[in-house]
């Protein structure tokens, strides 16, 4: 990214700068000591300072250290800290205390390296806020820590002081790099702050597009989600529209044929029954054969609407396997209890029981989310009683849905009573009664 570039291409050069700016300013303390010795005037230089000044080597050497420590640091946290918040905002306010110790190194001549320190705020902070807190607070730093401020209430030798000390030339050449470096170190800063705001600027946009993006595609998804919930709509009708063709198709190929066959020999035998008695109780013993065939295609009809598990096996080993298989499948615990006999039981009972467990745990496994699930059974000899229970979320009030209104309707058919217990974050209850009918 070209602005990612300038960035740093600026940030680079303002480093270079303001090491050209230190070492200007170490040369004209160097040099003007030079020539106060040659000049024999470092009586009347002392006389005019309000106090003893920092040997110039030391002073060299202090501000290369400062610069060392100052870089070192940049680089270290480059390559290890961008990952810590804490230890980042530590680095800054060490940045800020070695670039005020160079300033104050200088006699508080030269404050252009507080500059850095505010550039590397503006790179690793990532709150605005605090960042631009802080910006201000630095610049505000940066304009206070003045010669021309600072001198009225302390002790500062001046860089001038050193500089009026230099030859004519050396004097200009000093005076305009000087001159130049203050201004070149101001124009790169406000082109850093231009490529940082442009930058922020690019970022804004792009999130926004992006967020955009994002709410264009979940208007998209929810159209798609809305035209699919249609089609299931229309699937499911579909599907018991065939299905009711199906067994419209069946009633009539099955039961219709055979009624009408049965219709049709009764008529006859009305027509013969005074004429020729034994004609006619051959024909009603024909019609008693077609009418037990029509009664075996009725029940195999019925049969094929019977779920899979009790064509197989028993009620009992049915609800077993049932059990088996989810517990294999998942993490839920399913306790099953029964107790008495249930071989001699009618199909609609079965399959009322079946459904009844069977909807049960899907409930609690759906919508209830739980991870135990108790089931029992008892047949009473008078009754059969089925309770499951479970340890889901359970709601504040029951809303008897598709399922539950199914389980009603199943034992209400057969003359029983089912009540629904639930309570938020304690699970929800079946308790269902069945009467013992005779085969």
């Amino acid at each position: 990214m070209q602005v990612e570039k300038n960035i740093g291409i600026t940030r680079f050069l303002l480093y270079f700068i303001n090491v050209l700016s230190i070492l200007l300013t170490s040369f004209i303390i160097y040099k003007g000591n030079q020539m106060i010795a040659w000049e024999g005037e470092s009586r009347g230089f002392l006389e005019n300072v309000s106090y003893l000044p920092l040997e110039p080597n030391r002073f060299i050497i202090y501000n290369f250290l400062l610069l060392i420590i100052l870089f070192g640091s940049i680089y270290f946290r480059e390559k290890h800290l961008k990952t810590s918040k804490f230890l980042m905002s530590f680095f800054f306010f060490f940045d800020i205390v070695i670039c005020v110790l160079s300033v104050a190194l200088s006699s508080f001549s030269y404050k252009g390296i507080i500059l850095i320190a505010v550039i590397n705020l503006m790179i690793y902070n990532e709150s605005n806020l605090i960042k631009y807190i802080l910006v201000a607070i630095s610049l505000i730093g940066y304009i206070l820590l003045d010669y021309d401020i600072l001198s009225v209430n302390m002790k500062i030798i001046s860089l001038t002081d050193y500089i009026n000390y230099l030859d004519f030339d050396t004097k200009i050449y000093v005076y305009s790099f000087k001159s130049m470096l203050n201004s070149l170190n101001h124009v790169l800063f406000i082109a850093f702050m231009s490529f940082s705001l442009q930058k922020q600027v690019k970022e804004k946009q792009k999130i926004e597009k992006l967020y955009t993006k994002l709410i264009d595609t979940t208007r998209e998804l929810s159209i798609a989600n809305k035209k699919l919930e249609d089609y299931a709509k229309k699937s499911e009708e579909m599907a018991k529209i065939q299905e009711r063709n199906r067994l419209a198709r069946e009633i009539h190929d099955t039961i219709g044929h055979s009624l009408t066959g049965i219709v049709t020999g009764l008529d006859a035998c009305k027509t013969i029954i005074d004429i020729d008695l034994p004609s006619t109780k051959n024909q009603i013993a024909k019609i008693a054969e077609l009418a037990r065939k029509g009664l075996i295609d009725v029940r195999r009809s019925v049969k094929a609407l019977r779920p899979d598990s009790l064509e197989r096996y028993s009620l009992v080993s049915a609800i077993k396997k049932m059990v088996t298989d989810i517990s294999d499948l998942s993490d839920i615990k399913i306790d099953l209890y029964i107790e008495g006999q249930f071989e001699n039981m009618n199909a609609d009972e079965e399959d009322t029981i079946f459904r009844t467990v069977q909807e049960g745990i899907t409930n609690a496994m759906r919508h209830g989310k739980a991870k135990n699930i108790n089931i029992s059974l008892k047949n009473l000899d008078e009754m059969i009683s089925l309770i499951i229970s479970d340890n889901g979320l359970g709601k504040e009030s029951i809303y008897e849905g598709f399922g539950l209104k199914h389980i009603r309707e199943r034992i209400e058919m057969l003359t029983g009573e089912v009540e629904f217990f639930t309570e938020k974050d304690k699970g929800f209850t079946i308790n269902a009664v069945l009467p013992v009918r005779k085969k």
